[in-house]
């Protein structure tokens, strides 16, 4: 038996990636038994995880796209250089993977939210954008946004953007309660 084919020109096709549909952007604010206050995308689902003494941990789950948002909460009982200077820490504990980390600055003084984003560029970097909000005296909110997949960011770059959008409007519309 003989195979035949037309033509003896073999093209490899290129690599292709699901087609990710985003949602439309939705806002809802934070429930009331948190102790700040935000909007949160309506896509989501925040839960707390685990509460001590002066440390809450939550979760802000987009299950659509495998993706987390880490919450720390801190009632600070140190000088507030301890808990930035952790922050730093953590985001720069992705430098190997890291192409650039950009931070920028977080200034509401009429809501007294100071903080820092840290944007992490690398394409196996594990967490993508981190950052820290404080009243700078009595409480510390620290956040990283990881997915549960080896880390391809140049692919998940579109949801990576979509979901800093969210960051963003989370951080604009952040109060302390």
């Amino acid at each position: 038996m003989a195979a035949v084919a037309c033509d003896n020109n073999l093209t490899p096709k290129p690599s292709g990636y699901f087609r990710i549909d985003m949602p439309e952007k939705s806002y809802s604010p934070l429930p009331d038994n948190y102790p700040f206050s935000c909007m949160i995308p309506d896509y989501s689902v925040i839960s707390k995880v685990a509460d001590t003494t002066g440390i809450s941990w939550y979760n802000l789950d987009f299950k659509q796209f495998n993706a987390t948002i880490f919450f720390t909460f801190y009632k600070m009982d140190t000088a507030l250089t301890a808990y930035v200077d952790a922050s730093h820490d953590f985001a720069y504990q992705h430098i190997s993977k890291a192409s650039a980390i950009n931070r920028n600055i977080i200034n509401a003084p009429d809501k007294h939210v100071n903080g820092m984003m840290y944007i992490i560029h690398g394409s196996q970097t594990a967490s993508t954008t981190q950052f820290f909000l404080t009243d700078s005296v009595n409480y510390f909110l620290r956040g990283a946004l990881y997915f549960n997949n080896y880390p391809n960011n140049d692919s998940l770059s579109p949801v990576i953007n979509f979901i800093n959008e969210d960051i963003f409007t989370l951080i604009d519309s952040f109060h302390w309660k």
